[in-house]
């Protein structure tokens, strides 16, 4: 989670300051996307611990239901032939 100051700022390593304030400045291309799955994925595997932003407190990956929501949501991702993913506000 980032504060919302920084909402349109480049989030990703490769990612250079000019690209500022660009939509398509907050996606991962599709290698990246692939190893965005696999993290995630092994994470709900072995039941990762996880850091709550709220409390300070921890859980386990699949105790945390944002967690199991993201797991199910990539585990559909790895099916696309190119998936990619972008950071999306609502």
């Amino acid at each position: 989670m980032l504060p919302w100051d920084r909402i349109w700022n480049p989030i990703y390593k490769w990612q250079k300051k000019q690209s500022e304030n660009e939509e398509w400045a907050n996606c991962l291309g599709v290698s990246d996307t692939r190893r965005f799955i696999s993290f995630v994925l092994e994470a709900h595997q072995g039941n990762w611990a996880t850091h709550d932003l709220q409390t300070g407190g921890t859980h386990r990956f699949k105790d945390d239901p944002d967690c199991v929501t993201l797991a199910r949501t990539v585990k559909k991702l790895k099916k696309f032939k190119r998936p990619s993913v972008s950071r999306r506000f609502s």
